[in-house]
């Protein structure tokens, strides 16, 4: 890497937070699986349609807070949240 091209350095550092988010994603599937189990015993409803309402516009205030596009984290959220009911339900 030079001072003219730091190219390298910008890939590295986008590698390492890649890395980071994948195992951050990892983490919060097995809350994700224990949750389910938990809504199973109790005979809970996989959604609380409310709770995740709630969630939402929290996660899109944060992410915006911190110069992301909200229409954006909508949108990985969405597809976060759609996963998450799939891992619970089986």
């Amino acid at each position: 890497m030079t001072v003219d091209n730091p190219l390298g350095q910008w890939r590295h550092e986008i590698d390492t937070l890649d890395t980071q988010l994948l195992m951050a994603l990892a983490a919060r599937q097995q809350v994700v699986l224990k949750i389910g189990a938990y809504k199973k015993e109790h005979g809970l409803p996989s959604l609380d349609p409310a709770r995740w309402q709630a969630v939402l516009a929290s996660r899109k205030a944060l992410g915006e807070a911190h110069g992301l596009c909200p229409d954006f984290i909508q949108g990985l959220y969405n597809l976060i949240h759609d996963y998450s009911l799939e891992l619970e339900s089986e």
